[in-house]
C-alpha cells in the first residue's frame, strides 16, 4: 500500500499500519458524506480506532438513524469515485 505523507512525498506503508490508515481514510470519507447530506453537521471526536472508525456528529435537533446508513454509504461511494 502506498501512502502520501504530509510533506507530499509518496512511500510504502508498513503492513502493520495499513488497516489503521484505511480506517482513518474511511472515517474522513464518511465525514465528508455526512457533511454533504447534512450541511449543518458539526464534528467532534473521531476517527479511527482498533475496532473501526467513527465520528461524533452534532446535527442539532436531528439524529442519524439506522435507515440513513445506506444513504451515507452511497454518498461515500460517490466521493470515492470522484478520486479527490
Amino acid at each position: 500500500m502506498k501512502v502520501i505523507y504530509a510533506n507530499g512525498t509518496v512511500g510504502e506503508c508498513a503492513p502493520e499500519e495499513e488497516l489503521h490508515i484505511l480506517r482513518h481514510t474511511a472515517a474522513h470519507i464518511m465525514a465528508q458524506a455526512i457533511k454533504r447530506l447534512w450541511p449543518e453537521a458539526d464534528f467532534a471526536y473521531g476517527p479511527a480506532n482498533e475496532k473501526g472508525f467513527y465520528y461524533d456528529v452534532d446535527l442539532g435537533d436531528k439524529t442519524i438513524a439506522e435507515e440513513d446508513l445506506p444513504k451515507i454509504e452511497a454518498e461515500m461511494k460517490k466521493i470515492c469515485k470522484e478520486n479527490l
